[in-house]
């Protein structure tokens, strides 16, 4: 009875232990695919930031260059007959909305980079959290897991001493219960001669 017990709890525990084994082995494998992810997104973030400096610079000497430009076409302007400056106002007039369209459009790729890079930041903060939350349970399921070992161990031991206690108290029962039949017997014997 006792090594069925035995046999049982083996199994389980050993069920367990496995896939705690196999639970630790995958996540040495997220780890790996973590620090791949992390390799990528920091990639990225370089890429988004020299893309973020192209755009600021681009628009910078977009700025100085519509700046010269209307400067030029001041200067010209003052010089022409006033029809052709009108039309000239007009085209400046309409060069300037297209300038200001670009430069919002811009304002918004730039918004839409730092948030993208916010987004990869918080990201990457949260499978750490998770990964470090993973990573604390299996390490507490692997000591619940021994400590567990170690309690069905000492259990069995005990279970085994009772049992043999027991077997040893049973041996002693069915001496006496062998004695007592002896006497019986004996005294039965004596009362038959004595009739």
């Amino acid at each position: 009875m006792s090594s069925r017990i035995n046999n049982s709890e083996s199994v389980d525990l050993t069920m367990i232990s496995e896939a705690v084994r196999t639970l630790s082995s995958a996540m040495s494998s997220l780890k790996i695919m973590i620090e791949l992810l992390i390799q990528r997104v920091e990639e990225l973030k370089d890429y988004i930031d020299k893309l973020s400096e192209s755009i600021k610079k681009t628009s910078e000497e977009f700025t100085e260059r519509n700046v010269e430009i209307a400067s030029q076409i001041s200067s010209i302007a003052d010089k022409l007959p006033k029809d052709i400056k009108l039309t000239l106002d007009l085209s400046i007039e309409e060069l300037s909305k297209r300038f200001i369209q670009v430069s919002e459009t811009q304002d918004k790729i730039l918004e839409e980079i730092s948030s993208t890079k916010v987004k990869l930041h918080d990201g990457l903060i949260n499978i750490f959290n998770e990964y470090n939350e993973l990573k604390s349970e299996v390490y507490a399921l692997r000591n619940s897991l021994k400590e567990i070992s170690l309690l069905m161990n000492e259990l069995s031991m005990k279970f085994d001493r009772e049992i043999s206690i027991l077997n040893s108290k049973v041996h002693e029962l069915e001496l006496l219960v062998t004695d007592l039949s002896a006497r019986l017997s004996k005294i039965e014997c004596g009362s038959r001669k004595s009739k």
